[in-house]
């Protein structure tokens, strides 16, 4: 009898604990796919959903004396990129930003049955850090909340437009600047909590940097994942309360 009691135990303790991975509401967010950061502007109620938003391309340099003394073309803000520049490797893609003060974004349809008032999400991703040479950088991560009415997301800053509740709200920020990251390094949050009913969900991240023609250093986004935390059903619920009940009843017969 004890023996199928420990059994059961560890039975119950295994349909607690061993909530099902969540898959990445996010796409492409390895950036793997290679495939360029688009130039555009969020809507919550219209999109384009699925896809990573920001600044990219680039300018000509025209005091460059690279031979044959021709203008340089120097890319700026956001874009993908796999050249094996801070431990990363020759084909392993990922999002760096150059200068400028942008951000980078994507956003994510939702709804109530997808994502109820009272879900938590959890999100992670990897990031380097390292300050420019000509000034002060800055980097932080924020999810946001989103309505149909909020205005659109764009890929520049807007000073102290951002982040404000006209811009959503606000479910998760952080700084990583004081973290500076001189080497990849993995970042996780975890029970950021959905308090409303949203029509989207976006991951941004802001870059800061300012240089002449270019701001040294690196500052890069990788692996980015926003899942939902996996949240027992009702009926799940109720089986394992009727399971422990019979737990609690067959232990006070063994003691009798």
């Amino acid at each position: 009898m004890k023996k199928s009691l420990v059994v059961l135990s560890i039975t119950l303790a295994l349909f607690i604990f061993s909530a099902p991975a969540q898959a990445n509401l996010l796409t492409n967010g390895d950036f793997q796919n290679g495939s360029q950061i688009i130039l555009g502007d969020f809507s919550s109620s219209s999109g384009p959903y699925g896809v990573w938003l920001g600044t990219h391309g680039g300018f000509y340099d025209p005091t460059s004396l690279i031979p044959p003394n021709t203008p340089f073309y120097i890319p700026t803000d956001w874009w993908t990129e796999a050249n094996g520049m801070g431990g990363k490797g020759a084909g392993d893609y990922y999002a760096r930003h150059w200068e400028n003060t942008s951000k980078l974004y994507q956003g994510i349809e939702v709804n109530p049955a997808m994502l109820p008032i009272g879900s938590q999400l959890s999100l992670s991703f990897d990031f380097i850090y390292t300050s420019g040479f000509t000034g002060p950088s800055q980097s932080s991560v924020w999810v946001l909340g989103l309505v149909d009415s909020d205005p659109n997301l764009t890929p520049y800053f807007g000073g102290s437009n951002f982040p404000s509740a006209s811009l959503g709200d606000v479910l998760y920020q952080a700084d990583l600047t004081p973290l500076f990251a001189y080497n990849w390094t993995d970042f996780s949050a975890s029970n950021i909590l959905v308090s409303e009913n949203y029509d989207s969900i976006a991951v941004v991240f802001f870059g800061g940097a300012y240089g002449q023609t270019g701001a040294g250093g690196l500052r890069g986004i990788d692996n980015v994942n926003l899942s939902v935390s996996a949240v027992p059903e009702p009926t799940t619920l109720l089986l394992l309360g009727i399971g422990l009940m019979g737990l609690a009843g067959v232990r006070r017969k063994v003691q009798k």
